[in-house]
């Protein structure tokens, strides 16, 4: 998975961000497919699940800000559902 927040008129406010989640895929196909790798821009890397359900994923933004937009880039998994919930 690949994130992206936007606020208005902003770039990508997960740059920078803080992400951790249940568990984090570390095998062959996906070496290193951490947390981090979701918010790091680079829309060629992405975190993995340790296919163990059910998962969470968390981003935590350095300091408040207006959340306009969240893009997921979700690849062709076995997930059924999820949730996006923002806490101020």
């Amino acid at each position: 998975m690949g994130s992206r927040i936007y606020g208005p008129g902003t770039g990508n406010l997960a740059i920078g961000a803080t992400a951790t989640a249940s568990s984090w895929q570390d095998s062959p196909g996906c070496y290193g497919c951490s947390p981090d790798k979701a918010i790091d821009g680079n829309m060629n890397t992405r975190w993995g699940s340790d296919f163990d359900e059910p998962q969470w994923f968390e981003i935590t933004l350095p300091d408040f800000q207006v959340v306009d937009h969240i893009v997921l880039r979700w690849e062709n998994a076995y997930a059924t559902e999820y949730c996006i919930t923002v806490i101020e």
